[in-house]
């Protein structure tokens, strides 16, 4: 890689990003045509949302519109240059965090128990939300490879139910589950090492999904995006898990909770393959990994996470 890049490191002063979107667009070269399209990819969201006669455009207690325009904006950032990727991230982006409130928090659960019992088939799942669950297959239709991104929203729905469960064994059930559907697809190594990895820490993927979120790439590899799964997850969970907690959207015990060591591990195991699966985007997944890490890392209370971190993103600049 070259020095330029590895120049534009995660120790520089990096503004709050939280929430701010000009803070993140002054990061970056040339964002007129990058903050247009997220813009209309969120109006096109809003849009449809009152098209449905819904009531808000954002019911999330722990993501504020600000925190998913970040989001969105990160996301995008292997988009750069191709427009309608763009605004079909930023839709998917808005539409995925408005539906899982939907499925995590309590008060909005349409039929929890109906979900559960439909939770193998996520059609029927989202077909029984009625007018809430076609912004899933709104958001669906973005993508290039749909049945990758019906798993994804399998995925993310799987993550709600297990983390509302109130029962132990039906939680360890559901986190089995969760494994099963998410390796479905994925090459034989890869896959074997993943096992091996708390089922708790992996369940934190589900609020990544990036075969769904990255639908719109047209270049889209299962492994690769498992890889970065694996890598985001633990960074999307540790800003998440207090707010989760407090909003009662879960009922892991501290005994359940991910540790340390097992994200520390699926970083480790997603950088042993990063050069194995080949990946047209590499160097821009490399700069969004460290906007990442210069946005966000200040705020992982443990260092050895974040040392994980800067050693992956040293290690792919080689």
């Amino acid at each position: 890689m070259d020095n330029q890049r590895q120049e534009n490191n995660y120790d520089a002063p990096a503004p709050d990003l939280a929430g701010k979107l000009e803070a993140a667009f002054s990061l970056i070269e040339n964002p007129e045509e990058m903050r247009s399209s997220l813009e209309q990819g969120k109006n096109e969201f809003n849009n449809d949302i009152r098209d449905l006669g819904l009531e808000s455009e954002n019911t999330s207690v722990m993501h504020g519109t600000g925190e998913v325009d970040i989001q969105a904006f990160t996301c995008s950032l292997t988009s750069r240059g191709k427009p309608q990727e763009i605004v079909d991230k930023s839709y998917i982006t808005h539409g995925t965090h408005w539906l899982d409130d939907y499925i995590d928090i309590p008060e909005l659960v349409i039929d929890a128990k109906r979900m559960v019992d439909e939770r193998h088939d996520i059609v029927l799942v989202l077909k029984g939300m009625g007018k809430v669950g076609e912004i899933g297959f709104k958001c669906i239709e973005r993508t290039h490879k749909k049945d990758l991104a019906m798993k994804g929203m399998h995925r993310m729905f799987y993550g709600g139910i297990t983390h509302r469960s109130q029962e132990r064994g039906q939680r360890d059930l559901f986190l089995d589950e969760y494994m099963e559907l998410s390796l479905a697809g994925i090459d034989a190594d890869l896959a074997r090492e993943i096992r091996t990895v708390q089922k708790q820490a992996y369940l934190a993927t589900n609020s990544v999904i990036f075969e769904f979120i990255n639908g719109p790439e047209t270049d889209l590899d299962i492994n690769v995006q498992e890889l970065w799964n694996l890598i985001y997850a633990p960074i999307i969970h540790l800003r998440n898990s207090e707010e989760e907690k407090k909003a009662g959207t879960t009922f892991f015990t501290d005994e359940e909770k991910p540790k340390t060591e097992e994200f520390i591990k699926m970083i480790s195991v997603a950088g042993k393959y990063a050069s194995v699966f080949k990946d047209p985007r590499i160097v821009s997944r490399i700069e969004q990994l460290g906007f990442v890490i210069k946005a966000f890392g200040r705020e992982l209370k443990d260092v050895s996470i974040l040392e994980a971190y800067k050693s992956l993103y040293m290690n792919l600049n080689k």
